[in-house]
């Protein structure tokens, strides 16, 4: 949500779901009411979401943001992500 701050500089408002949330018809249609009367030009969600988005009529658009993430020291990030694996399976006696 900070993200469409950040790149638009403003937001009309937000609404937050538990992940995998499944969501109906008649929520999206009321996210976007909801949404045009804050005075919002569009309705946004991310690329993870959009797949579990019913496909109705809304009378604004739906604008997906794609996220990415990028580690740098690459090395050093996958080092700490494999001993840390190792640990676990000892720990589970694996």
């Amino acid at each position: 949500m900070q993200d469409v701050a950040a790149l638009s500089g403003e937001s009309a408002g937000q609404a937050a779901f538990r992940d995998h949330h499944a969501f109906s018809a008649s929520e999206l249609v009321g996210l976007a009411r909801r949404a045009r009367s804050a005075g919002a030009d569009a309705l946004v969600t991310t690329a993870k979401d959009i797949v579990r988005l019913p496909e109705v009529p809304l009378d604004l658009p739906l604008l997906v943001l794609k996220i990415s993430v990028s580690v740098e020291p690459e090395g050093g990030f996958r080092r700490l992500v494999l001993a840390t694996a190792a640990r676990a399976g000892e720990d589970a006696g694996l």
